[in-house]
């Protein structure tokens, strides 16, 4: 899901999403990853939030 944004001088820049970031976070409590649950329920508070 990254995508390379092309600048002015031709060199790209990383762009990372939303939901790239909630897929390679780690909780402090034991390093555990987020369920697949977790995950939509955090989008859909993004979404929400948007909406506001």
């Amino acid at each position: 899901m990254k995508k390379k944004k092309q600048s002015e001088e031709g060199k790209g820049e990383i762009v990372v999403g939303y939901v790239d970031t909630l897929l390679n976070l780690q909780l402090p409590d034991g390093g555990r990853m987020l369920t697949g649950k977790e995950i939509v329920s955090l989008c859909g508070s993004f979404s929400t939030a948007a909406l506001i």
